[in-house]
């Protein structure tokens, strides 16, 4: 599937609005958080 140049700015677009963005950062901070409770368990645990 060949993506156009139009095709590509509407994603930009889409990436760089502020609700994507906020989505975007709920994300990471979800995923940032649950690294961080892995990290810091024991690694006996199976948890």
């Amino acid at each position: 599937m060949v993506s156009t140049g139009e095709e590509k700015r509407e994603r930009d677009l889409d990436y760089s609005s502020p609700a994507r963005q906020q989505i975007i950062y709920e994300e990471k901070k979800i995923l940032n958080f649950v690294l961080e409770i892995w990290d810091s368990s024991p690694s006996e645990s199976t948890a």
